[in-house]
């Protein structure tokens, strides 16, 4: 898979509309689009559908809302980074020592339907 382009844009529905069709625009052959969230990718989705349905789009986070829009998206286990996170901040707090860890959390692709 080869990159086209990357763009970094605020989080908001406005920069998510913008982008999407500028990269439509620029890349009239683009076969999917990769978003930094589900979010943003929600937003892009829905251009792509009244544009060309035939673009893959991929979020990131896999919100509740990307299962009813069919969106692929890749999981990652947010519960456990957040329960490994406090529980080291809470042993670091008991005892005053910070113990560096190497902790390999590892995401999911969840691809779904609709997404291409």
């Amino acid at each position: 898979i080869s990159l086209v382009e990357e763009i970094y844009i605020p989080i908001n529905e406005e920069s998510a509309i913008e982008a999407t069709k500028s990269l439509q625009k620029k890349h009239p052959d683009i076969e999917a689009i990769f978003y930094f969230c589900d979010t943003m990718a929600l937003v892009g989705f829905a251009i792509i559908q009244e544009s060309n349905p035939k673009v893959a789009v991929v979020g990131y986070d896999d919100l509740t809302e990307s299962r009813y829009a069919r969106l692929s998206t890749v999981r990652q286990p947010a519960f456990d980074m957040g329960f490994r996170g406090a529980s080291d901040l809470l042993e670091f707090i008991k005892t005053g020592i910070s113990v560096p860890k190497n902790v390999k959390i590892v995401p999911e692709l969840i691809l779904r339907e609709s997404s291409r």
